[in-house]
Protein backbone atom coordinates (compact mmCIF):
# COMPACT_ATOMS: atom_id res chain seq x y z
CA UNK A 1 0.00 0.00 0.00
CA UNK A 2 1.01 3.60 -0.52
CA UNK A 3 -0.61 7.02 -0.06
CA UNK A 4 -0.43 9.23 -3.14
CA UNK A 5 -2.12 12.54 -3.96
CA UNK A 6 -4.64 12.13 -1.15
CA UNK A 7 -5.68 8.58 -2.04
CA UNK A 8 -4.60 5.12 -0.88
CA UNK A 9 -3.36 2.65 -3.49
CA UNK A 10 -3.36 -1.08 -2.74
CA UNK A 11 -1.62 -3.84 -4.70
CA UNK A 12 -3.21 -7.30 -4.88
CA UNK A 13 -2.17 -10.72 -6.03
CA UNK A 14 -1.29 -14.38 -5.52
CA UNK A 15 -1.97 -16.43 -8.63
CA UNK A 16 -1.97 -15.75 -12.38
CA UNK A 17 -3.68 -12.49 -13.42
CA UNK A 18 -4.26 -11.41 -9.80
CA UNK A 19 -1.93 -8.39 -10.02
CA UNK A 20 -4.26 -5.43 -9.67
CA UNK A 21 -4.08 -1.91 -8.20
CA UNK A 22 -7.10 -0.47 -6.43
CA UNK A 23 -7.60 3.10 -5.23
CA UNK A 24 -9.48 4.24 -2.11
CA UNK A 25 -10.50 7.91 -2.20
CA UNK A 26 -11.94 7.90 1.30
CA UNK A 27 -15.39 6.85 0.16
CA UNK A 28 -15.26 4.18 -2.56
CA UNK A 29 -12.83 1.70 -4.13
CA UNK A 30 -12.00 1.68 -7.84
CA UNK A 31 -9.71 -0.59 -9.83
CA UNK A 32 -7.07 1.51 -11.58
CA UNK A 33 -4.73 -1.14 -13.04
CA UNK A 34 -4.69 -4.78 -14.09
CA UNK A 35 -6.77 -6.63 -16.71
CA UNK A 36 -5.85 -3.92 -19.25
CA UNK A 37 -7.52 -1.19 -17.15
CA UNK A 38 -6.11 2.26 -17.96
CA UNK A 39 -3.71 0.81 -20.57
CA UNK A 40 -1.97 -1.29 -17.92
CA UNK A 41 -0.87 -4.91 -17.94
CA UNK A 42 -3.34 -7.44 -19.30
CA UNK A 43 -4.86 -10.84 -18.61
CA UNK A 44 -2.96 -13.55 -20.51
CA UNK A 45 -1.69 -17.00 -19.68
CA UNK A 46 0.89 -16.93 -16.87
CA UNK A 47 0.43 -13.16 -16.46
CA UNK A 48 1.47 -11.15 -13.43
CA UNK A 49 0.68 -12.62 -10.04
CA UNK A 50 1.60 -9.84 -7.62
CA UNK A 51 1.94 -6.13 -7.10
CA UNK A 52 5.04 -6.38 -4.93
CA UNK A 53 6.02 -2.74 -4.46
CA UNK A 54 5.12 0.92 -4.96
CA UNK A 55 7.15 4.11 -5.11
CA UNK A 56 6.60 7.82 -5.68
CA UNK A 57 9.33 9.24 -7.92
CA UNK A 58 9.39 12.71 -9.48
CA UNK A 59 5.76 13.16 -8.45
CA UNK A 60 4.47 10.03 -10.18
CA UNK A 61 3.33 6.63 -8.92
CA UNK A 62 5.35 3.53 -9.85
CA UNK A 63 4.41 -0.13 -9.32
CA UNK A 64 6.71 -3.16 -9.18
CA UNK A 65 5.15 -6.36 -10.57
CA UNK A 66 6.05 -10.02 -10.57
CA UNK A 67 5.05 -13.64 -10.57
CA UNK A 68 6.29 -17.12 -11.31
CA UNK A 69 7.46 -16.68 -14.90
CA UNK A 70 10.79 -15.19 -15.94
CA UNK A 71 9.12 -12.42 -17.94
CA UNK A 72 7.04 -10.91 -15.15
CA UNK A 73 9.51 -8.59 -13.38
CA UNK A 74 8.30 -5.20 -14.60
CA UNK A 75 7.96 -1.59 -13.42
CA UNK A 76 4.98 0.48 -14.57
CA UNK A 77 4.34 4.21 -14.18
CA UNK A 78 0.99 5.97 -13.85
CA UNK A 79 0.42 9.33 -15.55
CA UNK A 80 -0.99 11.89 -13.11
CA UNK A 81 -3.15 13.67 -15.68
CA UNK A 82 -4.83 10.68 -17.34
CA UNK A 83 -4.32 7.79 -14.90
CA UNK A 84 -2.96 5.62 -17.72
CA UNK A 85 -0.05 3.24 -17.16
CA UNK A 86 3.19 2.81 -19.13
CA UNK A 87 5.76 0.04 -18.75
CA UNK A 88 9.13 1.64 -17.96
CA UNK A 89 11.17 -1.36 -16.76
CA UNK A 90 11.57 -5.04 -17.60
CA UNK A 91 11.84 -7.01 -20.87
CA UNK A 92 14.78 -4.75 -21.89
CA UNK A 93 12.55 -1.65 -21.74
CA UNK A 94 14.52 1.61 -21.41
CA UNK A 95 17.84 -0.29 -21.28
CA UNK A 96 16.68 -2.29 -18.26
CA UNK A 97 16.90 -5.96 -17.31
CA UNK A 98 16.00 -8.76 -19.72
CA UNK A 99 13.29 -11.43 -19.47
CA UNK A 100 15.21 -13.60 -17.01
CA UNK A 101 13.70 -12.14 -13.83
CA UNK A 102 10.45 -12.99 -12.04
CA UNK A 103 9.67 -10.08 -9.73
CA UNK A 104 10.39 -6.49 -8.69
CA UNK A 105 10.25 -7.07 -4.94
CA UNK A 106 11.21 -3.57 -3.80
CA UNK A 107 11.36 0.05 -4.98
CA UNK A 108 13.07 3.02 -3.33
CA UNK A 109 13.88 6.64 -4.14
CA UNK A 110 17.45 7.63 -3.30
CA UNK A 111 19.01 10.86 -4.49
CA UNK A 112 17.81 11.57 -8.02
CA UNK A 113 17.12 7.93 -8.93
CA UNK A 114 14.42 5.29 -8.58
CA UNK A 115 15.95 1.99 -7.42
CA UNK A 116 14.43 -1.44 -8.09
CA UNK A 117 15.27 -4.65 -6.22
CA UNK A 118 14.80 -7.77 -8.37
CA UNK A 119 14.72 -11.49 -7.89
CA UNK A 120 13.06 -14.80 -7.09
CA UNK A 121 15.25 -17.37 -8.85
CA UNK A 122 18.79 -18.31 -7.84
CA UNK A 123 21.26 -15.57 -8.71
CA UNK A 124 18.55 -12.99 -9.51
CA UNK A 125 19.13 -10.63 -6.58
CA UNK A 126 20.09 -7.38 -8.31
CA UNK A 127 19.52 -3.64 -7.88
CA UNK A 128 18.91 -1.38 -10.87
CA UNK A 129 18.38 2.37 -10.96
CA UNK A 130 16.25 4.60 -13.19
CA UNK A 131 16.78 8.31 -13.90
CA UNK A 132 13.32 8.86 -15.34
CA UNK A 133 14.42 7.90 -18.84
CA UNK A 134 16.80 4.94 -18.73
CA UNK A 135 18.01 2.15 -16.44
CA UNK A 136 21.54 2.54 -17.76
CA UNK A 137 21.89 -0.88 -19.34
CA UNK A 138 23.35 -2.61 -16.28
CA UNK A 139 22.64 -3.32 -12.62
CA UNK A 140 24.42 -1.32 -9.92
CA UNK A 141 24.14 -4.03 -7.23
CA UNK A 142 24.57 -7.82 -7.38
CA UNK A 143 26.94 -9.98 -9.44
CA UNK A 144 29.78 -8.39 -7.50
CA UNK A 145 29.14 -5.00 -9.11
CA UNK A 146 30.42 -1.99 -7.16
CA UNK A 147 31.78 -4.29 -4.41
CA UNK A 148 28.34 -5.85 -3.83
CA UNK A 149 27.18 -9.43 -3.23
CA UNK A 150 27.80 -12.18 -5.75
CA UNK A 151 24.50 -13.48 -7.12
CA UNK A 152 25.81 -16.36 -9.23
CA UNK A 153 24.10 -19.41 -7.71
CA UNK A 154 23.60 -17.51 -4.46
CA UNK A 155 21.14 -14.80 -3.46
CA UNK A 156 17.67 -14.93 -4.98
CA UNK A 157 15.95 -11.69 -3.96
CA UNK A 158 16.49 -8.07 -2.96
CA UNK A 159 13.56 -8.26 -0.59
CA UNK A 160 13.68 -4.71 0.78
CA UNK A 161 15.16 -1.30 -0.01
CA UNK A 162 15.19 1.69 2.34
CA UNK A 163 16.90 5.07 2.62
CA UNK A 164 18.49 5.82 6.00
CA UNK A 165 20.84 8.59 7.08
CA UNK A 166 21.77 9.54 3.53
CA UNK A 167 22.44 6.01 2.28
CA UNK A 168 20.49 3.21 0.60
CA UNK A 169 20.07 -0.16 2.36
CA UNK A 170 19.21 -3.46 0.68
CA UNK A 171 17.84 -6.53 2.46
CA UNK A 172 18.64 -9.84 0.76
CA UNK A 173 17.49 -13.40 1.10
CA UNK A 174 15.37 -16.46 0.44
CA UNK A 175 17.59 -19.46 1.14
CA UNK A 176 19.46 -20.51 4.27
CA UNK A 177 22.08 -17.97 5.41
CA UNK A 178 21.00 -15.42 2.78
CA UNK A 179 19.63 -12.82 5.22
CA UNK A 180 22.04 -9.92 4.82
CA UNK A 181 21.91 -6.10 4.85
CA UNK A 182 24.07 -4.14 2.43
CA UNK A 183 24.74 -0.39 2.47
CA UNK A 184 25.14 1.74 -0.68
CA UNK A 185 26.67 5.23 -0.52
CA UNK A 186 25.90 6.13 -4.13
CA UNK A 187 29.15 4.62 -5.39
CA UNK A 188 29.88 1.28 -3.73
CA UNK A 189 28.32 -1.37 -1.47
CA UNK A 190 29.43 -2.80 1.88
CA UNK A 191 27.85 -5.55 3.97
CA UNK A 192 26.73 -4.33 7.40
CA UNK A 193 24.34 -7.10 8.54
CA UNK A 194 24.33 -10.92 8.55
CA UNK A 195 27.05 -13.58 8.85
CA UNK A 196 27.79 -12.61 12.47
CA UNK A 197 27.34 -8.91 11.78
CA UNK A 198 24.34 -8.94 14.09
CA UNK A 199 22.53 -12.28 13.67
CA UNK A 200 24.68 -15.40 13.44
CA UNK A 201 25.91 -16.93 10.22
CA UNK A 202 23.66 -19.67 8.84
CA UNK A 203 20.76 -18.63 11.07
CA UNK A 204 18.41 -16.52 8.93
CA UNK A 205 16.99 -16.74 5.41
CA UNK A 206 15.50 -13.31 4.66
CA UNK A 207 15.59 -9.64 5.57
CA UNK A 208 11.89 -8.97 5.06
CA UNK A 209 11.53 -5.23 5.63
CA UNK A 210 13.06 -2.04 7.04
CA UNK A 211 11.82 0.91 9.09
CA UNK A 212 13.41 4.08 10.46
CA UNK A 213 12.38 4.88 14.03
CA UNK A 214 13.93 7.21 16.64
CA UNK A 215 16.89 7.85 14.35
CA UNK A 216 17.76 4.14 14.02
CA UNK A 217 17.33 1.59 11.23
CA UNK A 218 15.24 -1.51 12.03
CA UNK A 219 15.25 -4.77 10.05
CA UNK A 220 12.77 -7.63 10.29
CA UNK A 221 13.83 -11.21 9.60
CA UNK A 222 12.40 -14.63 9.08
CA UNK A 223 11.22 -17.59 6.99
CA UNK A 224 11.69 -20.76 9.03
CA UNK A 225 9.94 -21.49 12.33
CA UNK A 226 11.49 -19.49 15.16
CA UNK A 227 13.12 -16.94 12.86
CA UNK A 228 10.70 -14.04 13.38
CA UNK A 229 12.95 -11.32 14.81
CA UNK A 230 13.45 -7.54 14.69
CA UNK A 231 16.93 -6.04 14.95
CA UNK A 232 17.99 -2.41 15.50
CA UNK A 233 21.01 -0.86 13.77
CA UNK A 234 22.57 1.98 15.77
CA UNK A 235 26.00 3.55 15.37
CA UNK A 236 27.45 0.61 13.48
CA UNK A 237 26.12 -2.30 15.57
CA UNK A 238 22.99 -4.48 15.72
CA UNK A 239 20.80 -5.33 18.72
CA UNK A 240 17.88 -7.76 18.72
CA UNK A 241 14.82 -6.00 20.16
CA UNK A 242 12.02 -8.32 19.01
CA UNK A 243 11.61 -12.11 19.09
CA UNK A 244 12.83 -14.77 21.56
CA UNK A 245 11.19 -12.90 24.39
CA UNK A 246 12.78 -9.45 24.77
CA UNK A 247 9.39 -8.32 26.07
CA UNK A 248 7.91 -9.51 22.78
CA UNK A 249 6.70 -12.70 21.10
CA UNK A 250 8.23 -16.13 21.55
CA UNK A 251 10.12 -16.77 18.34
CA UNK A 252 9.54 -20.52 18.31
CA UNK A 253 5.92 -19.92 17.30
CA UNK A 254 6.52 -17.43 14.47
CA UNK A 255 8.33 -17.74 11.17
CA UNK A 256 8.47 -14.17 9.84
CA UNK A 257 8.11 -10.49 10.64
CA UNK A 258 6.77 -9.54 7.25
CA UNK A 259 6.38 -5.81 7.68
CA UNK A 260 7.42 -2.82 9.79
CA UNK A 261 5.80 0.61 9.92
CA UNK A 262 5.96 3.68 12.16
CA UNK A 263 2.68 5.21 13.26
CA UNK A 264 1.83 7.81 15.89
CA UNK A 265 5.08 7.46 17.82
CA UNK A 266 5.33 3.65 17.79
CA UNK A 267 7.03 1.01 15.65
CA UNK A 268 4.62 -1.73 14.53
CA UNK A 269 5.57 -5.23 13.37
CA UNK A 270 3.31 -7.58 11.42
CA UNK A 271 3.97 -11.29 12.10
CA UNK A 272 2.83 -14.55 10.58
CA UNK A 273 3.39 -17.26 8.02
CA UNK A 274 1.46 -20.44 8.80
CA UNK A 275 -1.93 -21.33 10.19
CA UNK A 276 -0.92 -21.74 13.83
CA UNK A 277 -2.36 -18.39 14.99
CA UNK A 278 0.64 -16.53 13.56
CA UNK A 279 -1.17 -13.44 12.34
CA UNK A 280 -0.48 -10.76 14.94
CA UNK A 281 0.68 -7.16 15.26
CA UNK A 282 3.10 -5.98 17.94
CA UNK A 283 4.15 -2.43 18.86
CA UNK A 284 7.46 -1.13 20.17
CA UNK A 285 8.23 2.20 21.83
CA UNK A 286 5.80 4.86 22.98
CA UNK A 287 6.84 8.27 21.77
CA UNK A 288 4.54 11.17 22.48
CA UNK A 289 3.26 12.89 19.33
CA UNK A 290 1.83 16.42 19.18
CA UNK A 291 0.44 17.69 15.88
CA UNK A 292 -0.36 21.24 14.89
CA UNK A 293 -3.98 22.25 14.48
CA UNK A 294 -2.99 24.43 11.51
CA UNK A 295 -3.28 22.54 8.24
CA UNK A 296 -1.78 25.04 5.79
CA UNK A 297 0.37 28.16 5.58
CA UNK A 298 0.82 31.01 3.15
CA UNK A 299 4.21 31.79 1.62
CA UNK A 300 5.15 34.46 4.18
CA UNK A 301 7.67 33.81 6.93
CA UNK A 302 6.26 32.26 10.11
CA UNK A 303 7.78 31.61 13.52
CA UNK A 304 7.38 28.01 14.72
CA UNK A 305 8.33 26.82 18.21
CA UNK A 306 7.92 23.53 20.07
CA UNK A 307 8.50 23.13 23.82
CA UNK A 308 8.40 20.41 26.47
CA UNK A 309 8.74 21.10 30.19
CA UNK A 310 8.55 17.50 31.41
CA UNK A 311 4.78 17.41 31.63
CA UNK A 312 3.31 19.28 28.66
CA UNK A 313 4.25 19.48 24.98
CA UNK A 314 3.29 22.69 23.17
CA UNK A 315 3.44 24.07 19.64
CA UNK A 316 3.47 27.82 18.97
CA UNK A 317 2.87 29.50 15.61
CA UNK A 318 3.85 33.16 15.37
CA UNK A 319 3.94 33.31 19.17
CA UNK A 320 0.42 31.92 19.67
CA UNK A 321 -0.08 28.47 21.23
CA UNK A 322 -1.49 26.20 18.53
CA UNK A 323 -1.66 22.86 20.37
CA UNK A 324 -0.66 21.11 23.56
CA UNK A 325 -0.48 17.60 25.02
CA UNK A 326 -0.13 16.68 28.69
CA UNK A 327 2.24 13.70 28.75
CA UNK A 328 5.15 12.38 30.80
CA UNK A 329 8.10 11.05 28.84
CA UNK A 330 11.86 10.76 29.38
CA UNK A 331 13.88 12.50 26.70
CA UNK A 332 16.34 10.05 25.08
CA UNK A 333 20.07 10.67 25.33
CA UNK A 334 21.87 9.45 22.20
CA UNK A 335 24.87 10.51 20.17
CA UNK A 336 22.73 10.91 17.03
CA UNK A 337 23.29 14.23 15.24
CA UNK A 338 20.49 16.78 15.49
CA UNK A 339 18.88 17.05 12.05
CA UNK A 340 17.06 20.20 10.96
CA UNK A 341 14.91 20.25 7.85
CA UNK A 342 15.33 16.53 7.13
CA UNK A 343 14.40 13.14 8.53
CA UNK A 344 16.77 10.28 9.32
CA UNK A 345 15.28 8.21 6.54
CA UNK A 346 12.32 7.56 4.31
CA UNK A 347 9.03 7.49 6.21
CA UNK A 348 7.69 4.49 4.32
CA UNK A 349 8.55 2.06 1.53
CA UNK A 350 8.96 3.75 -1.85
CA UNK A 351 9.17 7.24 -0.33
CA UNK A 352 12.31 9.35 -0.51
CA UNK A 353 14.02 10.67 2.60
CA UNK A 354 11.98 13.56 3.98
CA UNK A 355 13.11 17.14 3.46
CA UNK A 356 11.47 20.44 4.39
CA UNK A 357 10.32 22.19 1.22
CA UNK A 358 10.94 25.79 2.15
CA UNK A 359 13.43 28.09 3.86
CA UNK A 360 14.65 28.00 7.47
CA UNK A 361 16.38 30.84 9.29
CA UNK A 362 17.48 31.79 12.81
CA UNK A 363 17.14 28.29 14.29
CA UNK A 364 17.57 28.11 18.06
CA UNK A 365 17.66 25.30 20.63
CA UNK A 366 17.03 26.37 24.22
CA UNK A 367 17.77 24.57 27.49
CA UNK A 368 14.46 25.74 28.99
CA UNK A 369 10.83 25.49 27.85
CA UNK A 370 10.17 29.03 26.67
CA UNK A 371 6.72 30.60 26.57
CA UNK A 372 7.45 33.89 24.78
CA UNK A 373 9.29 34.38 21.49
CA UNK A 374 10.54 36.89 18.99
CA UNK A 375 8.09 35.82 16.33
CA UNK A 376 8.93 38.07 13.39
CA UNK A 377 11.57 37.38 10.79
CA UNK A 378 13.09 40.86 11.11
CA UNK A 379 13.35 43.45 13.82
CA UNK A 380 10.51 45.89 14.24
CA UNK A 381 12.88 48.61 15.48
CA UNK A 382 14.47 51.13 13.14
CA UNK A 383 17.99 50.22 12.03
CA UNK A 384 20.71 52.53 10.70
CA UNK A 385 23.47 51.95 8.19
CA UNK A 386 26.18 54.31 6.92
CA UNK A 387 29.59 54.25 5.22
CA UNK A 388 32.69 54.11 7.39
CA UNK A 389 34.00 57.47 6.19
CA UNK A 390 32.94 60.65 4.39
CA UNK A 391 33.63 61.17 0.70
CA UNK A 392 34.24 64.24 -1.51
CA UNK A 393 36.36 65.96 1.13
CA UNK A 394 38.12 68.19 -1.42
CA UNK A 395 37.66 69.66 -4.89
CA UNK A 396 33.85 69.82 -4.67
CA UNK A 397 31.96 73.07 -5.21
CA UNK A 398 28.43 71.71 -4.81
CA UNK A 399 26.62 68.39 -4.37
CA UNK A 400 24.13 67.89 -7.19
CA UNK A 401 22.29 64.57 -6.88
CA UNK A 402 21.36 61.80 -4.45
CA UNK A 403 20.25 58.52 -6.09
CA UNK A 404 19.33 55.27 -4.33
CA UNK A 405 18.07 51.76 -5.12
CA UNK A 406 15.67 50.44 -2.49
CA UNK A 407 13.52 47.36 -1.88
CA UNK A 408 10.91 48.39 0.69
CA UNK A 409 8.46 45.43 0.82
CA UNK A 410 6.01 47.69 2.62
CA UNK A 411 8.58 49.24 4.97
CA UNK A 412 10.35 52.59 4.70
CA UNK A 413 13.83 54.02 4.05
CA UNK A 414 14.83 57.57 5.01
CA UNK A 415 18.10 59.47 5.20
CA UNK A 416 20.09 62.23 6.83
CA UNK A 417 23.42 63.79 5.88
CA UNK A 418 26.56 65.01 7.65
CA UNK A 419 29.26 67.46 6.51
CA UNK A 420 31.52 66.93 9.52
CA UNK A 421 32.20 63.20 9.35
CA UNK A 422 29.16 62.17 11.38
CA UNK A 423 29.69 64.41 14.41
CA UNK A 424 26.37 66.07 13.65
CA UNK A 425 23.58 65.20 11.22
CA UNK A 426 21.28 67.32 9.10
CA UNK A 427 17.90 66.93 7.42
CA UNK A 428 15.88 69.28 5.23
CA UNK A 429 13.02 71.01 7.05
CA UNK A 430 11.16 74.27 6.50
CA UNK A 431 13.21 75.23 3.46
CA UNK A 432 16.62 74.88 5.14
CA UNK A 433 19.05 72.22 6.28
CA UNK A 434 18.81 71.92 10.04
CA UNK A 435 20.29 69.71 12.76
CA UNK A 436 18.77 66.23 13.09
CA UNK A 437 18.53 65.33 16.76
CA UNK A 438 17.35 61.73 16.20
CA UNK A 439 16.64 59.11 13.54
CA UNK A 440 13.06 60.37 13.51
CA UNK A 441 14.25 63.59 11.84
CA UNK A 442 15.02 62.30 8.37
CA UNK A 443 13.96 62.71 4.73
CA UNK A 444 13.05 60.37 1.94
CA UNK A 445 15.48 60.02 -0.95
CA UNK A 446 13.46 62.29 -3.25
CA UNK A 447 13.58 65.20 -0.78
CA UNK A 448 17.33 64.74 -0.30
CA UNK A 449 17.91 64.65 -4.07
CA UNK A 450 15.84 67.79 -4.68
CA UNK A 451 17.62 69.89 -2.04
CA UNK A 452 21.15 68.48 -1.80
CA UNK A 453 22.44 71.29 -4.00
CA UNK A 454 21.77 73.79 -1.17
CA UNK A 455 23.88 71.81 1.35
CA UNK A 456 27.19 73.62 1.92
CA UNK A 457 30.18 71.63 0.64
CA UNK A 458 33.43 71.86 2.53
CA UNK A 459 36.48 69.99 3.79
CA UNK A 460 34.27 67.66 5.82
CA UNK A 461 32.92 66.13 2.62
CA UNK A 462 29.63 64.28 2.83
CA UNK A 463 28.43 61.24 4.77
CA UNK A 464 24.97 59.69 4.55
CA UNK A 465 23.04 57.60 7.05
CA UNK A 466 20.05 55.44 6.11
CA UNK A 467 17.24 54.56 8.53
CA UNK A 468 15.51 51.25 7.65
CA UNK A 469 12.15 50.67 9.29
CA UNK A 470 9.56 47.86 9.08
CA UNK A 471 7.03 45.98 11.17
CA UNK A 472 9.17 42.86 11.56
CA UNK A 473 7.63 40.95 8.66
CA UNK A 474 9.02 43.28 5.97
CA UNK A 475 12.52 42.79 4.59
CA UNK A 476 13.62 46.39 3.94
CA UNK A 477 16.77 46.49 1.79
CA UNK A 478 19.04 49.35 0.71
CA UNK A 479 20.82 48.21 -2.43
CA UNK A 480 22.90 51.23 -3.54
CA UNK A 481 23.49 54.92 -2.78
CA UNK A 482 25.09 57.33 -5.27
CA UNK A 483 25.97 60.98 -4.58
CA UNK A 484 27.10 63.35 -7.34
CA UNK A 485 29.11 66.54 -7.05
CA UNK A 486 30.38 69.38 -9.25
CA UNK A 487 34.10 69.96 -8.96
CA UNK A 488 35.54 73.30 -7.91
CA UNK A 489 37.59 73.88 -11.12
CA UNK A 490 37.25 77.68 -11.47
CA UNK A 491 40.36 79.49 -10.30
CA UNK A 492 40.25 82.71 -8.23
CA UNK A 493 39.79 86.03 -10.09
CA UNK A 494 42.71 88.49 -9.78
CA UNK A 495 41.77 91.90 -8.26
CA UNK A 496 41.85 95.00 -10.47
CA UNK A 497 43.72 97.04 -7.86
CA UNK A 498 45.67 96.44 -4.72
CA UNK A 499 45.65 99.05 -2.00
CA UNK A 500 48.59 99.03 0.36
Amino acid sequence: MIAFNGDVYVGLGTTDNDAEVWKWNGTVWSKVAGDNVNSGWGSVSSAHNWIYSFAIYNGQLYAGLGGAANTEAEVWRMANDTGTWTKVGGDNTNSGWNTGYESVHSLAVYGSYLYAGLGTGAGDAEVWRFNGTTWGGAAIGGDGLNSSWTTVGAYETVEALRVYNGKLYAGLGVSSDDAEVWEYNGTSWSKIGGDDLGWASGEMERVRSFAVYDGDLYASLGTAQGDAEVWRYREGSWTKIGGDGNGSWTASQYESVNSLIVYSGKLYAGLGETANLDASIWSYGNNAVLKSNTSSFDTSWHHIAATYDGSTMKIYIDGVEDGSLAVSRTLPDTSHPVLVGTTYGSFDNGIEQGYFEGLLDEIRISSIARSSFNTTAYTGAAQTVQPTAAVMTSGIRVFDDFTVSETLNGGSLNYRLSTDGGTTWKYYSGGVWTTSASTAQVNDASTIDTNIGTLTAGSGGILWQAVLDGDGTQQVTLNTVSIGGISDSTGPTAPDTITA
